[in-house]
């Protein structure tokens, strides 16, 4: 989904339409980065959903579910659903760039998965292929 940004010479404004997100968000932080090609992420959920916002810069995603394994960019504007159990890798392509994401759930570090092949066993029964 393309956040509707409205640019002007000043600069960037990012409206966000709750109603129009795939959840209601209980949370709300922002990730920078302060180099080039710092990697982040590295982790899926269990029952929790994220949206995710490039305010600036750009990212490189390599995206991992049951179903699909891709990797693309985001760039401002730009946004990403991340369901349960989606594995995502994100790397700063940019300096200064920065992420606005929503979560569905409060912060709880039992529900994420940050060893892969952890993550490969989960998936492998859900598999659509």
């Amino acid at each position: 989904m393309q956040i509707d940004v409205k640019e002007n010479e000043t600069g960037y404004l990012f409206p966000i339409d709750f109603e129009k997100l795939p959840f209601t968000p209980k949370r709300a932080f922002v990730v920078t980065n302060k180099n080039k090609n710092v990697i982040r992420g590295r982790h899926a959920h269990i029952n929790e959903q994220h949206y995710l916002i490039c305010l600036n810069g750009k990212v490189q995603i390599k995206f991992e579910s049951a179903d699909l394994n891709e990797v693309f960019f985001m760039g401002v504007g730009n946004s990403l659903y991340q369901k349960e159990l989606e594995w995502l890798e994100i790397e700063f392509v940019e300096e200064q760039t920065m992420l606005l994401v929503f979560a569905d759930k409060e912060f709880n570090e039992n529900r994420y998965v940050r060893d892969y092949e952890e993550f490969k066993r989960m998936i492998r029964g859900k598999r659509y292929d």
